[in-house]
């Protein structure tokens, strides 16, 4: 039934259209506002499962790396077309659209996620080293968004306004070479030096012992046809007790603490956030014994040429609605929220680009996995700051539309506190329902909060 209504925001596409080919969306901006909105989500979710169709066929190396690229197209093609509008105070809306997808995902889809499966599974257990791995990530991710605002705020007026753009583009650089390494770490699992000198000092190990293996194997085999030698007194008997409580010992504390090696080789894998969710669903369908589904089951092939189509016209149609979407941005401020821009960029804009992910978030925790949702709540926020503010800056710069990375104050103040609420949570390895209630409360103030300022700004 949820997903019928889902597939059914489609036909908001071509009544769009229409509007926009008889030159009637001038008329009906709500409308058009609305339905183009509306239609942003099936076409995330298209995207979402042409990636997780090729990330089965493909792998999941190239899968990840497709999962990191179309993770927050919607967001990204709604910011590149503010900017290329050139709408009034399309920086403005843009910075605060950023803004609040982090703040959405810590906040009101964390929130949401914790509340729906811990209501159904009581308190939900995950492993806190993951989860500080990636909050770890996401608070410098967001300290480092943050320095130009902080600049910005401490110095006053002492940069103009093009060297805090120059500033705003260097920032961008590094943030994209993080990014780059975030990839080679979180998606190709580029092993660190430590696991990767135990896993090659086990590997020497297994070397030698199947040498010495065979070498007593052929010793063995020679010895077979001499005379018995006399039995040899057996010194360490008079030892034996101690030597079995030793071994005993070793035994259980080498299962509680294991070696280097063995805990490279145990620790799990680490994948993207989006492809931890495409892996669980698989297995989880494999559980069930489902195999193949869909039209081309069993013609890898075909699968993926239908991936691949899906994939370029979900694209196309993001672009397009994202700029219907734009285009009445402006007149639906002024109608309906008193020319409160502001409230659209923190709210409306970041909610509507990541109901997918809202989806996502739920649905895993519905399924008591709850350390996926953590990683799916956390992984889009550091795509954001990560990949599309970057690309966001170099576009304004080519553009002719500067965009610079000084955020509003309460914006910044907010996600920092978000940051600092997602450590707290993932610490201890276990959520409740009423950290998820509090979360979305959390949220709601803010929300409130920003209609309030931006309606009386």
């Amino acid at each position: 039934m949820r997903r019928a209504f889902v597939w059914s925001l489609l036909l908001g596409i071509p009544i769009v259209l229409l509007l926009e080919h008889f030159e009637l969306s001038e008329s009906y901006p709500g409308v058009v506002f609305v339905l183009s909105a509306l239609s942003l989500v099936p076409l995330a979710s298209l995207l979402e499962s042409a990636v997780e169709e090729l990330s089965e066929l493909l792998g999941q190396f190239v899968g990840g790396l497709l999962h990191t690229t179309f993770g927050n197209v919607a967001e990204l093609a709604i910011g590149v077309s503010i900017l290329l509008s050139g709408l009034s105070g399309g920086a403005d809306i843009v910075r605060a659209s950023i803004a609040g997808a982090i703040i959405r995902n810590s906040l009101l889809f964390l929130g949401l996620a914790t509340a729906a499966g811990c209501w159904r599974h009581g308190r939900m257990k995950f492993n806190s080293d993951n989860a500080s791995e990636y909050s770890t990530v996401l608070a410098l991710a967001v300290i480092g968004i943050a320095l130009p605002t902080v600049g910005a705020l401490i110095f006053g007026n002492r940069f103009s306004d093009k060297t805090i753009l120059t500033a705003s583009m260097a920032l961008a650089v590094v943030l994209l070479v993080s990014y780059v390494a975030y990839v080679a770490f979180a998606v190709f699992r580029v092993a660190e030096g430590r696991d990767l000198v135990a896993v090659r000092r086990q590997k020497r190990e297994d070397r030698v012992r199947r040498h010495v293996e065979r070498q007593r194997a052929r010793a063995s085999a020679k010895q077979g046809w001499q005379l018995p030698l006399p039995a040899q007194p057996d010194v360490n008997a008079l030892f034996a007790e101690e030597r079995a409580t030793a071994e005993a010992r070793l035994e259980s504390e080498t299962a509680a603490a294991p070696g280097p090696a063995a805990a490279a080789r145990a620790k799990p894998s680490r994948i993207d956030p989006k492809g931890a969710r495409a892996e669980a669903r698989r297995k989880a369908r494999e559980e069930q014994g489902e195999g193949e589904r869909g039209l081309f089951a069993g013609h890898p092939i075909l699968r993926g040429l239908a991936a691949v189509v899906v994939l370029a016209v979900a694209a196309a149609f993001v672009v397009l609605m994202s700029e219907q979407f734009v285009h009445t941005i402006e007149p639906v401020a002024s109608r309906f929220l008193g020319g409160n821009e502001l409230f659209v960029g923190l709210v409306v804009i970041p909610v509507i680009g990541g109901v997918v992910e809202l989806n996502g978030a739920v649905g895993e925790a519905l399924e008591n996995r709850m350390e996926v949702t953590m990683a799916v709540t956390a992984g889009a926020s550091i795509q954001m700051i990560l990949v599309v503010a970057p690309v966001l800056v170099f576009v304004g710069a080519f553009n002719g539309t500067p965009f610079d990375l000084v955020f509003q104050p309460l914006a910044v103040a907010v996600f920092v506190g978000s940051m600092f609420v997602f450590m707290l949570l993932g610490r201890d390895g276990e959520s409740n329902w009423l950290e998820g209630i509090q979360l979305v409360a959390f949220w709601v103030l803010f929300a409130a909060t920003a209609f309030f300022l931006g309606a009386g700004g």
